[in-house]
């Protein structure tokens, strides 16, 4: 079985050059001691920090970064020597900026500009949920698969930092984090303080459980890997593990088994042709540069996704806002995150009005957007067009 998507979904998440405030790199070196928090290499969990100002003093944002899984030994002690599973200034600068839903321009991200920014780096291969006690050799090399200590480290140090005063906490992620945002929501939600509105927004992480150009299911078969190998049983959603029997509890990794069993309010944003994902299920052409054959893969992967996120349709307390357009972690670039419209509104709108309708769950359909669907080489919706389209 071919394993491509470590190249496929470890993207470089961090934004470009902006005139913004830096967030600046905080490296948990104590946790190593305390509790055994480490990255794959052994390095610190650590996160990137932006502080709040104003109304935004007591409102916080939490995001997981995503890149990816690795699904063996060799795999993760591989991935050790790069960006996604240490935290090495060789890697990390000290500051950086950052874009889309996470900048702190008005003119970007009018409604979140001044909030508080958590950007927890991703290092351990395992969406920030499993845990194995012990080190694990792998020829010379040694690792470690830490990720849910790493996760309760970040959380502990922020919450020490203020956000223990929190009115408001946006937990999100993006690919991988959020798979990661799915998985550990409620377990988050439970360190919250009392009384804060907490909410989950999750950014490119919904991938559909089907087959890929061969018939086979090798997108499931590769995340079955990665439950094993990170000991995720105890890391995922508790409800959800109780609800399947021991050989099915890995579909509590993959977010259309999962949703029912998340308690906090969710708002999922995805692409229903997901330019990074679709070459995980083997679909090596993108529109424009697609056969008839590949059009009818695209065509049918665009039917499995709305067939998976019919779950998240009819959960009355959630958001959703799925597009057509060929891209990948829309939230952390700044035109991406303003310009693609599903029926003449914007994903900023349709998420800021979720998260300020406290009547949430009162009706099913509310805060639903959902986009046309593709059957041929061109955009059916045509904020799509500057993005991907032409460049595949």
């Amino acid at each position: 079985m071919e394993m491509m998507l470590l190249s496929i979904l470890a993207v470089g998440l961090i934004a470009g050059t902006c005139s913004c405030q830096n967030a600046q790199l905080v490296r948990l070196t104590d946790a190593i001691n305390d509790t055994g928090a480490v990255c794959l290499d052994g390095s610190p969990p650590a996160y990137y920090f932006r502080p709040g100002s104003s109304d935004g003093e007591n409102k916080w944002i939490v995001h997981l970064l995503g890149g990816g899984w690795c699904f063996s030994l060799e795999d993760c002690a591989e991935r050790a020597g790069s960006n996604l599973g240490s935290t090495s200034s060789v890697f990390w600068p000290d500051s950086t900026p950052f874009e889309g839903f996470l900048s702190d321009l008005e003119s970007v991200n009018p409604y979140f500009y001044n909030w508080n920014l958590v950007f927890a780096l991703y290092c351990d291969g395992g969406s920030f949920a499993g845990n194995v006690e012990e080190p694990l050799t792998v020829g010379d090399s040694v690792i470690y698969l830490r990720g849910r200590r790493n996760l309760d480290a970040i959380i502990e140090s922020v919450l020490d930092s203020g956000m223990k005063n929190a009115t408001d906490v946006i937990f999100t992620g993006c690919s991988a984090g959020a798979t990661a945002t799915f998985v550990l929501t409620d377990y988050v939600g439970s360190l919250m303080p009392s009384g804060v509105k907490y909410r989950a927004f999750t950014d490119a992480g919904y991938f559909p459980d089907t087959v890929d150009t061969n018939g086979s299911y090798v997108f499931r078969e590769y995340l079955q890997l990665v439950f094993e190998l990170h000991n995720l049983k105890d890391g995922v959603n508790q409800n959800c593990v109780s609800s399947f029997p021991v050989d099915e509890q890995w579909k509590c990794f993959i977010a259309q088994y999962l949703f029912p069993y998340i308690s906090t309010p969710t708002f999922v944003y995805n692409s229903l042709y997901d330019s990074v994902a679709l070459p995980g299920y083997g679909q090596l052409c993108l529109p424009p540069n697609c056969n008839d054959d590949g059009l009818k893969y695209i065509e049918f992967f665009g039917m499995e996704m709305l067939q998976a996120l019919q779950v998240v349709i009819d959960t009355p307390n959630s958001g959703l806002f799925a597009h057509s357009c060929l891209v990948h972690c829309q939230t952390l670039y700044d035109d991406i995150w303003n310009d693609i419209e599903v029926d003449g509104v914007t994903a900023p709108k349709a998420f800021v009005d979720w998260y300020n309708d406290d009547s949430i769950g009162s009706s099913d359909q509310k805060h639903k957007y959902v986009d046309c669907t593709l059957n041929s080489n061109e955009p059916c919706n045509p904020t799509c067009a500057a993005f991907g389209y032409g460049t595949a």
